[in-house]
Parts: structure tokens; C-alpha cells; sequence
């Protein structure tokens, strides 16, 4: 690899098998960022409440957002771009040659390196952060630790032709065709707020 950040050394700081992929890759981001520790902000986010108007009494769940719980929790701001799925490597390419890895979401149908392939179509985040000499192939690091009917997905990194990104962006959710770096706010982060 040309430019090679190697994230993966990263996994030991992350709680994976207890967060959702998106959670995943952003503690490794953050971790990368500088962040002391990267289990706090996303620990600290779930609350219940219970609604005597439903029969079933279920808890409801409330999450804040990550980009609102990052920046409040971290001293990191989320800076979100859009991408076209076939010029992907043009628009990352600076971002990774300058040491900062890329949150990338994509269709875990089109995702080797996950059970999910070939079986089901998904949203899925994956970071980028490596670009080999040539432009041919990108760097992936996934932070992703989870039990599936298909097999164990862990986490892992490796490498994976351009001309495959195409297929694995072209999808169809609420972050479709967009990528998220982190940007430093403030030097010392904020005290977490556990109320």
C-alpha cells in the first residue's frame, strides 16, 4: 500500500461484539483521532422509557444520533461528504494519502469479507484507510464483531480491488453514496454527561 494508516491495530480499543457496525468503525476513527478511550460516548448513550399506552409494555429505546454524540462526547466533530460511486477513489484518495481514514457505508451483499455476502442486502459501514501505489486497491478495516445464521463476522482488514467499490456504494439507504471523517473541535474533550 502507497498510503497505509493501519487502523486495524486499533481493534483492541473497541468493544465490538457489544456495538453495531457504524459504532464499530467510529471508535476506531476516534481512537485514531486521539481519543483516550472509545467505549465511553457509546456507553453512556441508551436510555429507556416505557409507554403505558402499549400493551406489550416493551421498553422504548432512545439513542442520540452519532454525529450529535460524538461531538458532544469527544472533542471530534463527524464531517459528512457525498460520493460518486464510480470517482469514489478521487474524492477518498486525499482524505486517506493525508492520514485520515474514511467511514464508508455500503451493501453487505457486495461485501466479501462479511457472511452477509451474497445472501442479503444490507447497510453496512466499513473504513478505508489505505490506497496501494497504483490506485488498483484500497485498504478496508472493519471493526464488525457479530454472530450471524451465515458464520461469525470478526474483525478484520484487508484488501479490495477499486473496481469494487462501485457496486458495494451503489445503495440505497439513508447513507447512501456518503462518507464521514473526524475533524478535532477541541483539544481537551468534555467531561461525559451521564444524566
Amino acid at each position: 500500500m502507497k498510503t497505509l494508516v493501519d487502523s486495524s491495530r486499533l481493534f483492541p480499543g473497541v468493544d465490538s461484539p457489544y456495538l453495531d457496525c457504524v459504532a464499530d468503525n467510529l471508535a476506531i476513527l476516534l481512537l485514531h483521532a486521539g481519543a483516550e478511550e472509545a467505549r465511553s460516548p457509546f456507553a453512556c448513550q441508551w436510555r429507556f422509557a416505557f409507554d403505558p399506552q402499549r400493551v406489550d409494555w416493551l421498553g422504548v429505546l432512545f439513542e442520540t444520533p452519532y454525529p450529535e454524540l460524538v461531538e458532544h462526547q469527544t472533542g471530534c466533530r463527524i464531517v459528512r461528504g457525498s460520493v460518486d460511486p464510480e470517482d469514489s477513489l478521487e474524492a477518498l484518495r486525499p482524505l486517506v494519502e493525508a492520514g485520515r481514514p474514511v467511514l464508508m457505508f455500503g451493501d453487505v451483499y457486495h461485501m466479501p469479507w462479511l457472511p452477509y455476502f451474497g445472501r442479503v442486502h444490507q447497510e453496512h459501514s466499513f473504513l478505508i484507510d489505505g490506497v496501494s501505489e497504483d490506485g488498483r486497491m484500497v485498504h478496508i478495516v472493519d471493526a464488525y464483531d457479530n454472530a450471524t445464521e451465515w458464520g461469525r463476522a470478526l474483525p478484520i482488514a484487508c484488501e479490495l480491488p477499486v473496481t469494487a467499490l462501485p457496486v458495494i456504494l451503489d445503495l440505497e439507504s439513508e447513507n447512501a453514496k456518503t462518507y464521514w471523517v473526524l475533524e478535532r473541535v477541541e483539544e481537551e474533550a468534555p467531561s461525559i454527561d451521564l444524566e
